[in-house]
Parts: structure tokens; C-alpha cells; sequence
């Protein structure tokens, strides 16, 4: 997005939604390709979403969210380490996942992992909600 002009960039960021909300979606948080963003991508976001998904930086200005990207490499013990260490200090911790399936490739999570993570966050008794309830949250 950040190599198209102005009127590219909004264009794709207004299809994209559109095309998922076709679906019966509602499209409220914004992932920003590859985390990689510029003032007018920033403003045209906002313009159409509530809130961005932030993976590299934590400059949340209120409309990004921060989290935590999964790769099938991650270890199941590091997520459940992190989510301890979230609830004993009263912090958000939100997780990115792309696929869930049998056989993940790079930045998928198996099922059997997954199963993990939930039972992990069950464990703590962490409250699992969508990044427009975590937006709520932090308003």
C-alpha cells in the first residue's frame, strides 16, 4: 500500500472492505500488510475502520492494537509463558493468527497448538474477545 498513490491506496483499502462485508463480515480493525504503513495510509485506515492491527511497533495514538504475530514455529510454552505473565501484570495480550489447520505452513497454527493456547488462556481465566471489544476496552 505505501508504494500506490493516494487514490490507490484508499481505493484498495475501500474494495477490501467492501469485499469482505459481500460476505456478511463486518469489517471494523484494519491489518496493515506487513505492519507497513505511512501518515496517508494511516489516515485513510482510520477513515473506514475503527482500529489497526499493530505488529512492529507499539505507538498506539488509540487506533492501533497491538499484538503478537504467530508463526507454526512458535512454541506453545513461550504463548502461555506470555499469557501468564499478561495476567499477573493486568496487560493486554492479543494474539494474530492466520490459518488454523492440520498441516501449517509458516505463519499458520496447527490445531493441536491452538488447543493449547485456549486451554492456557482458560487456565488464567483470560477474558477472549474481538479487537472491536478490546477497542471498547480501551476507550
Amino acid at each position: 500500500l505505501t508504494n500506490l498513490d493516494e487514490n490507490q491506496a484508499e481505493f484498495e483499502i475501500e474494495r477490501s472492505k467492501k469485499m469482505l462485508e459481500s460476505y456478511g463480515l463486518k469489517i471494523e480493525s484494519f491489518a496493515f500488510p506487513y505492519g507497513k504503513k505511512n501518515e496517508k495510509i494511516l489516515e485513510i485506515a482510520k477513515k473506514h475502520y475503527i482500529s489497526g492491527r499493530n505488529i512492529y511497533n507499539h505507538d498506539s495514538n488509540g487506533f492501533f492494537i497491538d499484538s503478537y504475530g504467530l508463526e507454526n514455529s512458535t512454541k506453545t510454552e513461550s504463548i502461555c509463558e506470555y499469557i501468564k505473565f499478561a495476567k499477573n501484570n493486568n496487560l493486554w495480550f492479543v494474539l494474530t493468527l492466520h490459518d488454523i489447520i492440520e498441516n501449517p505452513k509458516q505463519w499458520d497454527t496447527s490445531i493441536n497448538d491452538f488447543k493449547i493456547i485456549v486451554e492456557c488462556a482458560d487456565k488464567k481465566k483470560i477474558r477472549v474477545g474481538s479487537l472491536k471489544k478490546c477497542k471498547e476496552h480501551m476507550s
